[in-house]
């Protein structure tokens, strides 16, 4: 069974149902209207489980017994009215909880559903598929807001995330600017005097010096290249941001991104391109596009670095259908494992090495191509490959779209 502690997707084949009665009458025509019912309208069967007082189903929670629902009598002996729910209060996040009033005061059953209850009914109601409506009616309102809740958590994950990297970015660029000029400058110097014209121990230790500060320059630059992605993360470089977006021609982009990409991947495998002649053009910024297919062609590459593929290849291909201009890269690396999927765009989920990357390559190019109102595809298996799929309207299924929206008359009232 799917536990209720988490959004169904679809109705588990039971559903358990936590009845807190104290008329046996009654819980007796609510498990009968139920079984009536509820699979027709909830495609599940129903398990009820019943207890009479509100100590008993306390206790019953309290052992965690996971169930799908609570239906909840307000009148109890031991509590009654709102008293009722407040001692359920615990239990209403994970749970909804539809109460049942004989009252005739719906004063209460509105208190009790701002209170934090999903739904009420009368209990002159409980005949025929009222009971079994409500129920359904609650489960998906309980989904609705806790996947909305989940979305809210993650915009607020996002913009803090942005927040940090945009200042972190910001402190260190200037220094960092201060160190690499004068490595570069050190090196620079060095390199064009002669070792005899040097005192000691600098003369004995010359390679030694220059293979120091190549390192240290090197890793300047990794720190700018960190640096220069937690600002795209952030919001983007000034240059990503003020590139606009044009009809543009997606085959040189992609031939661009893929040159500058070549030296890393044939390192470790074959590379294959199959670029259609006479793709249709789209609406995208050039530099950012190019950010974006020069981003998946890294992952490709570093993903062969671990792969054991006797025919280690990287094929690019870039085609079209009658609505989107699809470029692919394909690679024979190492794939994704099934539990990684979901995490491939998280901003910093990476399985490399620390020194490969942060994980913000594909981070970066989801947010990108979702601004283009495109998307990325990622098919893989593990120990046979990954695929990932760039798709983007073209311009004219764009503007197609936008003309759909224009007002065609102005109505003078």
């Amino acid at each position: 069974m799917t536990s209720s502690r988490s959004p169904l997707p679809t109705p588990p084949e039971t559903l358990r149902v936590l009845l807190v009665e104290d008329n046996p009458g009654d819980a007796r025509l609510i498990e009968r209207s139920l079984q009536k019912s509820t699979y027709r309208l909830l495609e599940s069967s129903v398990e009820l489980i019943w207890k009479e007082n509100l100590t008993d189903a306390l206790e019953f929670l309290e052992q965690d017994n996971a169930v799908d629902a609570i239906l909840l009598d307000l009148g109890l002996p031991e509590s009654n009215g709102l008293q009722t729910l407040d001692r359920m209060v615990d239990y209403m996040s994970h749970y909804p909880v539809i109460v049942l009033t004989g009252l005739d005061a719906p004063e209460i059953a509105v208190s009790a559903v701002r209170a934090g209850a999903q739904d009420y009914v009368h209990k002159d109601k409980l005949v025929g598929e009222q009971i079994a409506r409500t129920l359904r009616y609650a489960l998906e309102r309980q989904r609705a807001q806790r996947e909305l809740q989940l979305r809210m958590t993650e915009v607020d994950r996002v913009i803090n995330l942005g927040l940090l990297a945009a200042g972190t970015a910001h402190q260190v660029n200037n220094p960092l600017a201060y160190v690499t000029s004068n490595v570069e400058y050190a090196l620079s110097l060095l390199r064009k005097t002669h070792v005899s014209t040097l005192d000691e121990p600098l003369a004995t230790h010359y390679p030694e010096v220059i293979d120091a500060l190549q390192d240290a320059l090197d890793g300047s630059r990794r720190v700018r290249d960190v640096a220069r992605d937690l600002r795209k993360l952030a919001g983007g470089t000034p240059e990503m941001n003020s590139s606009t977006s044009i009809n543009l021609d997606v085959a040189p982009v992609l031939r661009s991104s893929t040159k500058l990409a070549r030296k890393h991947i044939v390192e470790y495998a074959r590379l294959v391109e199959e670029i259609d002649a006479n793709l249709p053009h789209v609406i995208a910024s050039e530099p950012k596009l190019g950010q974006v297919f020069l981003n998946v062609l890294i992952n490709a590459a570093q993903a062969l670095d671990q792969s054991t593929c006797d025919d280690p290849e990287v094929r690019v291909r870039a085609y079209a259908d009658d609505v989107s201009v699809v470029v692919e890269v394909s690679d024979t690396g190492c794939g994704i494992p099934p539990e990684n999927r979901a995490h491939i765009f998280e901003p910093f989920f990476t399985t490399k090495q620390s020194e490969e990357g942060l994980g913000l390559g594909l981070t970066i190019a989801h947010k990108i191509v979702t601004s283009m109102e495109g998307r990325i595809e990622v098919d893989s298996k593990v120990g046979v490959g990954t695929s990932v799929r760039v798709i983007l309207p073209t311009s004219e299924a764009v503007l197609s779209e936008d003309a759909l929206y224009e007002p065609t008359d102005v109505m003078d009232w």
